[in-house]
């Protein structure tokens, strides 16, 4: 492939901006601007020689650019980076560091899934768990201008400038209110379900977070391992070897609970870990808000609240509309207003 010399601001210049709102969460990495949407696994894979045959737009080559680390590299980002190396692909719920350290591999691979741009113009909100820690990192790796090239397709100019980055659960929040008015000028808990942690936030009537703490027991990611070890399952498997928490988390998200391919219906061994999971967690949420218990008005967001059973522990945490996407969708009014101004 031959190497493309960048020219610094002349994407920015002559493309319109595009405002961005990007959540690399440990378990999906999902952005959402304008009309688009674009989730993947948080999974990657570098290349060390090219496959027999093109895996699609998840196939990422970096041409050129401000990363230099990547110039001339292949990479898979996704499912894909996962079916070529099953066992030893990178995952960021491995550690917290990764989602800065590679966000700009995670992020090309949520753009690669949206509709073909040959330039794009990015202002990016995004989150973060511990903005004072990865802050610096964040913006160092993804700002600036970088040619790529998605599958089959042509090359891709893509500029990056991040426009904010929010503690975890802001973008949920205004999320929230844009689409409750009515919770507006009300203090709010929020418990933020995600694969690693599972953190509980409480904003004032102005939005201004007051509270944020995570609990000490980790996330979806230790319900899908305690699944993937359930002696039933590995009996069932016949390795002797845990079962895919990948397999696993796509039985769950269809709600048919199908281990892959197989006849195996996981369903009673979900029901039987998942009383144990949430119940656990439940009471250590209620212990970390009680002195609001009686004033704020509580929602769970994030990918686990849409877990199946989650009503039925819940109480009076109400879960909001389409939770999995609200932090994303949030950041993306962020980036707009930060445009806007």
């Amino acid at each position: 492939m031959v190497l493309t010399q960048v020219n610094s601001g002349k994407i920015a210049q002559n493309v319109s901006i595009l405002p961005m709102g990007v959540d690399i969460g440990a378990g999906l990495v999902k952005v959402s601007a304008g009309n688009s949407t674009a989730e993947i696994p948080s999974k990657l894979l570098f290349l060390n020689k090219s496959l027999p045959e093109c895996l699609g737009s998840s196939q990422i080559w970096y041409e050129a650019g401000n990363a230099k680390h990547l110039i001339g590299k292949e990479f898979l980002v996704g499912e894909p980076a996962q079916w070529k190396a099953p066992t030893n692909h990178i995952k960021l719920s491995d550690n917290p560091a990764l989602k800065s350290e590679y966000a700009l591999e995670a992020l090309l691979g949520a753009i690669s899934k949206l509709p073909y741009r040959q330039k794009w113009n990015l202002s990016l909100a995004i989150s973060n768990h511990n903005r004072k820690m990865f802050a610096d990192t964040l913006r160092k790796n993804l700002e600036g201008e970088h040619i790529v090239k998605f599958g089959d397709s042509d090359l891709s100019a893509i500029y990056i400038s991040v426009a904010g980055i929010y503690p975890e659960g802001a973008g949920s929040y205004l999320s929230a209110i844009s689409l409750q008015p009515g919770l507006t000028g009300n203090l709010i808990v929020g418990v933020d379900f995600g694969t690693s942690t599972i953190i509980c936030q409480t904003f004032s009537p102005h939005g201004k977070m007051l509270f944020h703490q995570p609990l000490e027991l980790g996330g979806v990611i230790e319900l899908l391992n305690a699944i993937a070890t359930d002696d039933k399952l590995v009996r069932c498997l016949g390795t002797g070897k845990p079962g895919n928490t990948e397999l696993i988390r796509r039985g769950i998200i269809s709600r048919n609970f199908k281990y892959g391919n197989t006849d195996f219906n996981f369903g009673d061994i979900y029901q039987a870990h998942f009383k144990y999971w949430i119940s656990d967690r439940i009471r250590l949420i209620r212990e970390a808000c009680r002195e609001w218990e009686n004033e704020a008005i509580f929602l769970a967001w994030g990918g686990g609240s849409m877990l199946p059973g989650m009503e039925k522990y819940l109480g009076n945490i109400k879960i909001l509309p389409n939770g999995g996407w609200a932090n994303a969708l949030g950041l993306e009014l962020m980036a707009k207003s930060k445009v806007a101004k």
